[in-house]
């Protein structure tokens, strides 16, 4: 019997145009005839008849925008979609996929495609609503009164793509970036960080925050960074700056979902403002959203970044929303919405059952994945055909590396240090032109000559008499770069990239398996140096093996006009996911990989195995039994889960004392990647990983105060005292990828809801699921 718990209930400029290599124009003279695949024709005659049929509609006409977000480790993209509300079908190109640019801060002569997976926190605290016990999957991540992320724009805000004026100056003008409450974040970070002392006074390292994402990796090759953000998570909670969720002593990866959450506020608000401004957004428009995750992930990662998404779509009104419930959520593989990009409409397909690497190579890991084709239109992939595997060697460590080779080589170099400022925020603004441009054009695996960087003061070696063995490689206020320095840089992060690519390769041909391609993608796989340091393995493999591998580090899409045109590799990830929400079909089954289940208050009997490591309760004052908590399970790991179903009904039964005031009844949702057996306490190791991710609280006061319920009063040499008893229907119901529980009274079917909730459930399938 369910009793009710004391204390208040719980509640639960766009990338409009193809980029440089995209163009839709007809090239000039005789054009090479290319065959049309069936594909192409199908989207062909779609788009035929909706340019003959634009006419009809109205300037205004609410369409639907499909977004689709890669939050990443290091950089974020977030691309999407329009089509008219109610399209049959509707197709689209890779080419036709925009993606968001004019991120603040960003470079307006050259807006990205991408913003910084960063945020600084000031020393001001955010106000949040508290943290619930376990509750870190609820929707409710901040004030329902005020119905306002701390961080979220106010409906009075100016639109546009920067922040105000006023602001900015205040920013640039403060002497102590500490002494502003604003919150950084994106292209923000670097600018503030590259070009301030931490040493003396700027804002403290331990509230910057980098790769926030790889606190959801459970992989060796992470601990390392984990240990680090664990530090600084640890003391923006002791700050006051985020909540714990875990409310456990031992670390829980659940404590980022507000550093996911402010981040991801404030790239949806601007997402927001953009399309707005130059797609015709508005509230009557409708919004579907395509998460991507990577492969390697378990049920409980998804699960809070679907948290973090959803509460962020929320906060900035960016998403279809009712009773403030987000419903739209659609999750995929990151490789998965490469492949869908980068190969669904290409030049040169692949065939069935051809066998493929995708190689995402990004700023903060490396990730490798083997698939085969299971069939063509639409693209769908087989399972994975050997283990994934990756490594934190993205080309962000480059600038790690950058960073030490010249603090090592100016080391000596103390006078530069006179006017007070620090040789590490010295180095720190070398960084930028670093990133921006060295890396991204050095060769390392040919000559590449010297490169200078401008360091003021710096003495040259022969102001220093400096001869042999002895010299630097330093000029007046220049220090040379060589080929030995960008090999310090480059090749333990290229030797990491290479044994990944070797162990899958080799997992392959021991399953009989013969790859044919490497697909190369990421930021990363941008670098000449990464793509020859590939080619050169690749070459030697291919001849030991006897099997010609591909490295495709370029691909090209079939235009209007039949001609191939090449595809930004960059943006695969967020364009694809668009691409995959727009076409759901034939995808994994709806095999759940977790279970969810119920609180359950039941008799304690110290001889039934499922109460072996039960913590009893004191024996009821209400009743004089012994009671432990435990956990039924009504969706079952493992099992097929059809996108409409309906669980059997629990009677769920409350206590309250004679003179209480308020029958408040609170049912907990939980969930489990490992658990299937029902009825175990919950704090059995089989609940081990069991998680709190809803609830739903119903008022039945009105029972009492319409006499449909009699007091219940105990007879003659029973225990206990008088008692109110409450007894309901919970019904809980799957609909899509949404689960949806209902307090019903009286019990039966022609009952009446009383309270309803509901809970994404996306995350409990495998990506791709519908």
């Amino acid at each position: 019997m369910n009793r009710s718990r004391q204390g208040k209930g719980v509640a639960l400029h766009i990338d409009k145009a193809p980029s440089s290599g995209f163009k839709a124009t007809a090239r000039p003279g005789p054009k090479r005839r290319i065959h049309t695949s069936q594909t192409h024709q199908r989207i062909r005659s779609n788009r035929e008849h909706e340019a003959s049929s634009s006419n009809l509609r109205s300037a205004h006409e609410p369409r639907k925008f499909i977004i689709g977000i890669d939050y990443g480790t290091t950089l974020t993209k977030i691309s999407y979609l329009t089509h008219p509300i109610g399209q049959l079908n509707p197709q689209a190109f890779p080419w036709e996929v925009k993606t968001i640019r004019n991120w603040p801060y960003d470079t307006p002569t050259n807006p990205k495609k991408q913003v910084p997976s960063e945020s600084w926190y000031s020393h001001v605290p955010l106000k949040r609503a508290p943290a619930f016990e376990d509750d870190a999957h609820g929707d409710f991540l901040y004030d329902l009164e005020e119905n306002f992320h701390p961080l979220a724009d106010r409906p009075n805000d100016s639109t546009g793509s920067s922040h105000s004026e006023a602001q900015s100056n205040a920013d640039e003008n403060a002497a102590n970036y500490d002494n502003t409450s604003k919150y950084l974040w994106g292209y923000a970070v670097p600018r503030h960080q590259f070009r301030t002392d931490l040493a003396i006074g700027g804002r403290s390292s331990l509230r910057l925050i980098k790769r926030a994402k790889l606190m959801l990796v459970d992989t060796s090759y992470t601990g390392e960074e984990k240990v680090r953000l664990r530090r600084k998570i640890d003391q923006l909670v002791k700050q006051g700056m985020i909540l714990n969720y875990s409310m456990k002593d031992k670390p829980d990866s659940r404590d980022v979902i507000d550093i996911i959450t402010d981040f991801l506020v404030k790239a949806l608000g601007h997402t927001k403002k953009q399309l707005e401004l130059l797609e015709g957004l508005t509230d009557k428009c409708e919004v579907e959203y395509a998460l991507t995750v990577p492969a390697v992930w378990t049920p409980e990662a998804s699960r809070i970044l679907q948290t973090a998404t959803r509460a962020a779509i929320r906060a900035t009104g960016f998403g279809n929303s009712k009773d403030g419930i987000v419903d739209d959520i659609f999750i995929v593989s990151e490789p998965e919405a490469a492949a869908t990009f980068l190969l669904a409409n290409t030049a040169d397909r692949l065939l069935p059952n051809e066998v493929f690497i995708i190689a995402d190579c990004g700023g903060g890991t490396v990730d490798m994945v083997t698939y085969g084709i299971d069939q063509s239109w639409p693209l769908r992939l087989k399972d994975e055909k050997v283990p994934p595997r990756g490594d934190n060697c993205g080309s962000s460590y480059l600038n790690e590396n950058y960073r030490a080779m010249l603090l090592r080589r100016l080391q000596d170099e103390t006078y530069l240090t006179h006017n007070g400022e620090s040789m590490g925020a010295i180095v720190n603004r070398l960084i930028p032109a670093f990133e921006n441009d060295i890396k991204r054009n050095v060769d390392m695996t040919k000559e590449c000559g010297l490169t200078p960087v401008y360091i003021s003061q710096l003495k040259g070696d022969q102001q220093q008499d400096l001869f042999g063995t002895a010299l630097k490689r330093f000029s007046p206020n220049l220090l040379l770069v060589d080929k030995s320095d960008f090999e310090e840089i480059f090749h333990p992060l290229l030797q990491r990239i290479e044994r990944l690519l070797e162990e899958q390769i080799i997992l392959a041909q021991e399953k009989d398996l013969a790859v044919k391609k490497v697909f190369l993608i990421g930021g990363f796989g941008e670098s000449p140096s990464l793509q020859n340091h590939l080619r050169k393995f690749l070459a030697g493999i291919s001849s030991r093996s006897r099997n010609e591998i591909q490295l495709i580090t370029s691909i090209k899409s079939l235009d209007k006009e039949n001609s191939p045109q090449f595809l930004d590799k960059t943006v695969a990830v967020s364009s694809g996911a668009v691409l995959r929400a727009l076409n759901k079909d034939n995808g994994p089954d709806r095999i759940a990989q977790a279970s969810y289940g119920l609180l359950h208050t039941e008799v304690y009997d110290r001889k039934s195995l499922t109460h072996r490591y039960a913590r009893p309760e004191p024996p009821s004052e209400l009743d004089g039994e012994v009671y432990v908590k435990t956990i039924v399970y009504f969706m079952v790991k493992n099992k097929l889960i059809k996108s409409k179903h309906k669980f059997e009904t629990f009677d769920m039964a409350h206590e309250f004392a004679e003179d209480e005031d308020k029958f408040i009844c609170e049912e907990l949702l939980f969930a489990s990647d490992s658990s299937t057996e029902s009825n175990y306490a919950r704090e059995d190791i089989v609940n081990k990983d069991a998680q709190l991710v809803g609830s739903i609280v119903t008022d039945m006061t009105f029972l009492r105060d319409q006499g449909l319920i009699e007091l219940t009063v105990p007879d003659a040499g029973e225990k206990g005292k008088p008692r109110w008893v409450v007894i309901y229907d919970l019904v809980v119901e799957v609909h899509g990828k949404n689960l949806k529980y209902f307090a019903r009274y009286p019990p039966g079917p022609e009952g009446t809801i009383r309270k309803s909730a509901q809970l994404s459930i996306a995350a409990a399938f495998r990506p791709g699921t519908a």
